[in-house]
């Protein structure tokens, strides 16, 4: 008898977002020092804050990753996308992926255009965010480290 996994999304806590800091993937951290040159558990924080919504996404009961979006201008209604992954992400990555093009296509639908910038060397994450349908860009220095990030970004073309 095949295990069928139990996915469950929902809007993110405080609780999430300090697990998240315990369980994080290495490639996640390492992305989010690069970017800002500050630890990691300190832009957690500040993404928490700063975020109109954020889900967090569980598979048996294990927490895979938090993802949300927030306003960049209120004018054009930009949206800087972002995603946390734990270390169980790679496990349960096919899984979680089959469940995200509906989250995605619920962002668009208040952010006509969302983004971000993704450190070169997170090819998990840059074939997900493929899959899903982001355009990227090619690679340029990014953050206090010069390394090479790339920006990545989808657009609702209904609005």
């Amino acid at each position: 008898m095949t295990h069928k996994p139990i996915v469950l999304f929902r809007t993110a806590d405080r609780n999430d977002f300090r697990l998240m800091k315990r369980i994080m993937r290495d490639e996640d951290r390492r992305e989010l020092e690069a970017s800002s040159g500050k630890r990691f558990e300190d832009i957690v924080d500040k993404t928490r804050d700063v975020t109109d919504f954020a889900v967090a996404g569980y598979c048996d009961g294990k927490l895979i990753a938090i993802f949300g979006v927030r306003r960049i201008t209120a004018v054009t209604k930009t949206g800087a996308i972002w995603m946390f992954g734990t270390k169980f992400l790679p496990k349960n990555s096919k899984t979680f992926l089959k469940h995200c093009k509906k989250c995605v296509e619920v962002m668009l639908e208040n952010y006509p255009i969302v983004y971000n910038y993704v450190d070169e060397r997170n090819t998990m994450i840059i074939n997900w965010l493929k899959w899903l349908g982001f355009i990227f860009e090619e690679a340029k220095p990014y953050g206090p480290q010069g390394l090479p990030f790339r920006k990545f970004y989808i657009k609702n073309n209904n609005v």
